[in-house]
């Protein structure tokens, strides 16, 4: 939550799509997990298709769960949101304005495959 959802708002729903996500035995495709793997060498602004192939317990883009530690020390904020997620489904977020890290976030697989035709980058 911490290195994924830096909007304080948006911190519960990501909580959210997390658990929504595990409870699904989907996989998780947070950024934040992927870039540690590379031992973050790439900006999420340059990951690649070849980024997201990286073998690691820490690819949550390709192994459904959670990973096997801690990609960061969490504050707070974030404590609380894991604690306390949003109400409701959302399993999809996208990351649609790389300058205030907004995200949409949706329960709805129709919705999030049409913002991919916007905001189409490897890590959404």
């Amino acid at each position: 939550i911490e290195k994924d959802f830096p909007r304080a708002e948006e911190r519960p729903l990501g909580a959210a799509v997390i658990y929504n996500r595990l409870s699904r035995g989907m996989n998780l495709r947070m950024p934040s997990t992927l870039l540690y793997a590379l031992d973050e060498k790439v900006r999420l602004d340059r990951l690649t298709e070849e980024s997201v192939k990286v073998d690691s317990l820490y690819n949550t883009y390709d192994r459904p769960g959670l990973p096997p530690g801690p990609v960061c020390n969490p504050g707070e904020e974030c404590i609380q949101a894991a604690l306390a997620p949003a109400e409701g489904n959302p399993l999809y977020c996208i990351l649609i304005d790389e300058d205030t890290y907004e995200h949409f976030f949706t329960d709805n697989e129709t919705e999030y495959l049409e913002q991919l035709k916007t905001h189409n980058k490897v890590y959404n």
